[in-house]
Parts: C-alpha cells; structure tokens; sequence
C-alpha cells in the first residue's frame, strides 16, 4: 500500500513557503468566464410559426408531457423532426436521434 503514494510530494517545514506560493498563485489567477461560450452556443429567439404550426408544435408537446419512457420520447422526436423539419432549428430532414 506504501508503495501507491510513494512520488507523492510531502509537505516539510522547509518547502512550506514555497507551497503558499504555488496556492497564492493559484488564487490570484482571473475566473473562467463561461458567458461567451453559453451564449455563442444558445439562442433564446423563437422563430415566428404562423397559427397551423403552432398547432402541430401544441399537438407535439401534449403527446410529449405525457411520455415516460425515453425510447417513446426519442421516437417521438424523431417523428416531428421527419414530418416537420421546418419547425426544428437546425435540424435536416435526415436527421435523427438513436439510443446507446
């Protein structure tokens, strides 16, 4: 068991300066700011669909609600993407989900 933590570095009364050094650095480094991929990446616009579509997409979405079981729901989408590509954000009409 000794032998997994062996190249393990120990802290010493002689190196604790430069471990405070390392943790100082660390801290005083700017944070991650994850804003400009999440935003590049989603699109809160809704297209405009005209009174017939936005009766399939509600039609679409009762089914939906209702569905528990997740290969129901992947063929469920993958239903509305076939017969309605138009209403699907960049979606094609060969597109489709699978389950792994």
């Amino acid at each position: 068991m000794d032998d997994l933590f062996e190249d393990l570095p120990v802290a010493s009364i002689g190196n604790m300066g430069e471990d405070m050094a390392v943790e100082a650095d660390i801290e005083s480094r700017p944070e991650f700011d994850e804003a400009p991929f999440v935003s590049n990446a989603i699109d809160d616009a809704l297209p405009d669909i005209n009174e017939e579509e936005q009766a399939i997409v509600d039609g679409w979405w009762t089914v939906y609600k209702g569905l528990k079981n997740s290969d129901a729901i992947i063929r469920h989408l993958n239903a509305f993407f076939q017969s309605h590509p138009g209403l699907v954000v960049n979606s094609s009409s060969t597109q489709s989900l699978s389950v792994t």
